[in-house]
């Protein structure tokens, strides 16, 4: 008795499934975290890495765009020499300059919670999306 089965269409199938997740694994990931920080954090220019081997997607969330970044040092820069220029003459003015300055930081958290939702949510999608067989 010889019994013979073809399991091509299983293998093609399969063989799908597999390609399907190295395309999310490979690009729909960080894409879509790239996507999350353009349109959910209004940031123009994300900066997200991705490690193949690994199967790890990483993204940078900064606390500040470059403009504010680059404004706030120079702002401190202009009132830091001040500081030190009084300092230096010996002056009476360099104490309350000092007391004066204060560096602009934010106390807000950089990422919220429900941005963590949003990217979840958005994940989920993406996934439901991608990956599905019928």
């Amino acid at each position: 008795m010889d019994i013979k089965i073809d399991t091509s269409a299983v293998q093609k199938r399969m063989d799908d499934m597999l390609a399907k997740i190295e395309h999310v694994r490979r690009y729909d990931l960080k894409n879509t975290m790239s996507d999350w920080q353009v349109q959910d954090m209004h940031r123009h220019k994300p900066f997200t890495m991705r490690w193949l081997k690994a199967f790890k997607v990483q993204t940078k969330v900064r606390p500040h765009s470059l403009y504010e970044t680059e404004r706030s040092a120079r702002y401190q820069r202009r009132e830091g020499g001040r500081i030190i220029r009084l300092a230096a003459r010996g002056s009476r003015r360099a104490g309350p300059v000092f007391r004066a300055f204060e560096p602009k930081t934010s106390t807000r958290p950089i990422l919220r919670t429900e941005l963590e939702y949003r990217l979840m949510e958005r994940m989920r999608e993406m996934i439901q999306e991608k990956l599905t067989w019928a």
